[in-house]
């Protein structure tokens, strides 16, 4: 019989050498390997290979923000606030804003996540994107700028507010 030795990574079984199970390296596969995250190890030297959106000798951290892909390679390029996913480097856009980069800020109508809710603002109110609150026009009040106060001349307490006074208030 020959004697032999398998090379490092390899483990002898019988008359062959068989490639290390998963989670050990080295000579004989006697070593552990310390890889995190799903990542593979090299079975020779227990080199992490990490899956994309991770990094570190045991692919222990997560792509810094800003960053994605494989060793975290690749620059994100999203907007407004967005997150950044990373692995695939999709952006998840904060309220008022919508498309592939968040770079689309809410219009015609629409507000909230990915504009999908419809504002409900009248009498020519602003709709606040990431809110859909209702910033009403002069002279106009209520949650959907849809009522008119009454005159303040017929309420007998009312404070009327004067611009030729300089913003005095008179009675």
């Amino acid at each position: 019989m020959i004697d032999f030795i398998c090379c490092k990574g390899y483990k002898r079984d019988g008359v062959n050498c068989n490639e290390c199970s998963d989670g050990y390296h080295g000579w004989n596969c006697s070593e552990k390997c310390n890889c995190q995250n799903g990542a593979k190890c090299e079975n020779a030297y227990g080199i992490c290979l990490c899956k994309p959106g991770w990094k570190g000798s045991s692919c222990q951290y997560r792509c810094d923000s800003g960053t994605y892909g494989h060793d975290c390679g690749k620059k994100c390029d999203c907007k407004n606030g967005a997150v950044c996913d990373p692995v695939y480097g999709t952006c998840t856009c904060i309220l008022g804003f919508k498309g592939t980069k968040c770079d689309e800020i809410c219009s015609g109508g629409t507000w909230g996540s990915y504009c999908t809710e419809k504002c409900t603002c009248m009498n020519g109110a602003q709709c606040l994107p990431a809110t859909g609150q209702c910033v009403c026009t002069p002279g106009v009040m209520g949650r959907a700028s849809d009522a008119r106060p009454e005159s303040l001349d017929s309420m007998p307490n009312a404070t009327k507010y004067s611009p030729s006074t300089n913003g005095a208030r008179a009675r």
